[in-house]
């Protein structure tokens, strides 16, 4: 099994922990998702967006970092399945993250071009 789907199981481990004596219906509910897509999030298939993690540790009662790395924050160390890079995501990358789940493939298309080509205008200017 290669690192991602290490990680992937990890998180999915960690989510039916919190999700705890409870049924996966019931757990699916409570944070207002489907069922297919938390036993895809519990067997590892998927990984949760920021809006649903917020939601399972809020339900847990544990952090988003121990959702995703095994440890809490300010940890010394990373768990062993987690990633070796920063997991702080800047609120505005998350907020971009938040509205991108609900777009169509055609909209995010559109959103990519617009800032790529606020990126190569950016680049321009530098020159």
């Amino acid at each position: 099994m290669d690192g991602l789907n290490r990680y992937k199981k990890g998180i999915g481990e960690r989510i039916k922990l919190l999700r705890g004596g409870r049924s996966q219906s019931a757990f699916a509910a409570e944070l207002k998702i489907s069922l297919p897509s938390l036993q895809r999030y519990e067997y590892g298939d998927r990984l949760p967006q920021g809006s649903v993690l917020d939601r399972i540790a809020s339900a847990g009662g544990r952090s988003v970092d121990w959702i995703l790395t095994g440890q809490e924050a300010g940890a010394d160390r990373v768990a062993e399945d987690g990633p070796r890079y920063s997991l702080r995501v800047d609120p505005i990358l998350q907020q971009f993250r938040d509205l991108f789940e609900f777009m169509s493939e055609e909209e995010r298309k559109k959103v990519l071009e617009y800032a790529e080509f606020i990126s190569k205008r950016k680049k321009e200017d530098v020159k």
